[in-house]
């Protein structure tokens, strides 16, 4: 059985339970080691294993809910090693979906780095400077192996023609629930959140499926990339007690290169505010510069407002708790 499948089994078999319970630890720990596996992929899609490539997809919702659960429960008792493994693990577990994967997966992928960045972030002011470094190698990791959009853009064309499928331009909530193949109780609220930055993308202007996809995949690697600053900024501090002036000081002791901007293409803004604090953010899709005047995700798409790791924190309620 290959490690795909003997994740899919351990999750059939095991959980998750409704009720955090200390005895399910042993299960959700090896499946955070098989996900860590170098030879972990994806089946490949085939008009034969397509429903079941589907039902595979239910069975990892539901191994995430709990690997955020984890997280959960692991942040109220103060627990951060535990919250880091379980973190890395869903980094992981997206990994996977971004690879070799259609639209389906990357919009799931899309969902778990929600929860993955958003779990880690709450707690990064807590880190050690040898935690810092692991989610450095993690998020490193997961960037270098996650196809880039073009080539699922490509795999997921090459789909569509041969299984004569067609994209609906519908800008209703529907028609975002139905890009994102979800249903029932497997709809999850971090994805229903995803379901309705869809539909938000969607009604503006000129816009198409790529153009849809390609904002969603850019706002994910956004996230990822201005966790990596935002670490290496505190890792940096840690041992020179200052931030630095300029990002270009990070490398090459703490990063290779410095994270550029998805969306402009170009470093992300940053400014040292004494020796205590720092502004750090993209300009997000509207490309315009506000100069850190931040907001909701509506205000960041449509121009108005710059894009923050702490964007949830300017969200009416918090993303993965949208009912």
């Amino acid at each position: 059985m290959d490690p795909f499948e003997q994740l899919l089994e351990l999750v059939r078999l095991n959980g998750p339970p409704q009720s955090s319970s200390v005895c399910d630890s042993t299960w959700r720990q090896q499946a955070c080691r098989l996900l860590a596996a170098p030879e972990m992929r994806l089946p490949a899609y085939t008009a034969s294993t397509c429903d079941r490539r589907l039902s595979d997809i239910q069975t990892i919702r539901r191994l995430t809910s709990e690997l955020d659960r984890h997280c959960k429960d692991a942040l109220v008792r103060s627990q951060i090693d535990d919250v880091l493994e379980s973190s890395i693990g869903l980094f992981d577990l997206g990994c996977i979906l971004c690879r070799d994967g259609l639209i389906t997966d990357m919009l799931v992928w899309v969902a778990i780095v929600d929860l993955a960045v958003n779990n880690v972030r709450v707690i990064r002011d807590r880190l050690t400077a040898s935690q810092m470094q692991t989610l450095l190698q993690t998020t490193s990791r997961f960037e270098k192996e996650s196809d880039p959009i073009g080539a699922i853009l490509e795999r997921d064309e090459q789909w569509t023609e041969t299984n004569n499928e067609e994209w609906d331009d519908d800008d209703s909530d529907d028609a975002a629930d139905h890009s994102l193949n979800m249903s029932g109780s497997f709809f999850t609220k971090a994805e229903k959140f995803i379901a309705k930055m869809i539909a938000s993308i969607k009604r503006r202007p000129g816009l198409n499926r790529h153009h849809l996809h390609r904002t969603l995949y850019d706002r994910s690697l956004t996230i990822i990339r201005l966790l990596q600053t935002d670490l290496a900024l505190r890792l940096y501090r840690k041992t020179n007690a200052s931030y630095p002036n300029e990002l270009s000081d990070l490398v090459p002791a703490i990063l290779p290169l410095i994270p550029v901007d998805p969306f402009a293409l170009q470093r992300f803004p940053y400014r040292r505010h004494g020796a205590e604090s720092f502004l750090l953010y993209s300009v997000g899709p509207g490309l315009v510069d506000h100069g850190g005047r931040f907001g909701k995700w509506t205000e960041i798409l449509n121009g108005h407002a710059d894009f923050s790791l702490d964007f949830w924190d300017y969200q009416q309620t918090d993303p993965v708790q949208l009912a």
